[in-house]
């Protein structure tokens, strides 16, 4: 009968219990495998925060262009950095809307006129668009363009879409209509 581990008949014998012994393959197993699954689960929650957020600008900017659309932006006298307040204002506080958000406000005479153009320049900056918050008796295409710059917290993996210069991922939100005729 061979010596059980430990007494040091021989060394292929503890070779051999090495191999057998199976307490804390689970440890190791897991040691191997943590890595991957950590970057996976950060990874999901990182993308879900990012399409929260995505939705949640959309709605406001929904909610803050139909300002434009019945006129009431003009009527009190809104300014861009109003109009950005107001989306800013139903945004929840999981962001840092103010130094974030960017907002482009064109107006059309025709929805043909309209030509999407890239949010950030050459440098990677954003580009700031003048406010127009429409004007009465008239029957104006336009267009609300929002952007936030999300931050990546997690960047070991692409992120698919338009970069800044500081590495953040852009999130937009586009609202294209024609105004009510308002006196």
């Amino acid at each position: 009968m061979a010596a059980a581990c430990g007494e040091g008949r021989a060394r292929v014998w503890w070779g051999r219990c090495f191999i057998d012994d199976r307490r804390g393959s689970a440890a190791v197993e897991f040691g191997i495998l943590a890595i991957p699954f950590f970057l996976l689960v950060f990874a999901i929650i990182e993308v879900a925060l990012q399409f929260f957020v995505a939705e949640i600008l959309d709605t406001a900017t929904s909610q803050a262009a139909r300002l434009i659309r019945t006129g009431e932006a003009y009527h009190a006298g809104m300014t861009g950095d109003t109009f950005k307040a107001r989306i800013c204002a139903n945004m929840v506080a999981l962001v840092d809307c103010q130094s974030h958000l960017h907002i482009d406000v064109q107006t059309y005479s025709a929805f043909a006129d309209y030509q999407a153009t890239s949010p950030v320049d050459a440098d990677g900056n954003v580009v700031a668009e003048p406010f127009t918050a429409g004007a009465p008796k008239q029957k104006l295409i336009i267009v609300v363009r929002a952007f936030y710059s999300w931050p990546v917290f997690f960047a070991l993996l692409p992120h698919p879409g338009v970069r800044t210069a500081a590495g953040e991922v852009l999130l937009s939100s586009v609202q294209a209509f024609r105004t009510e005729y308002f006196p």
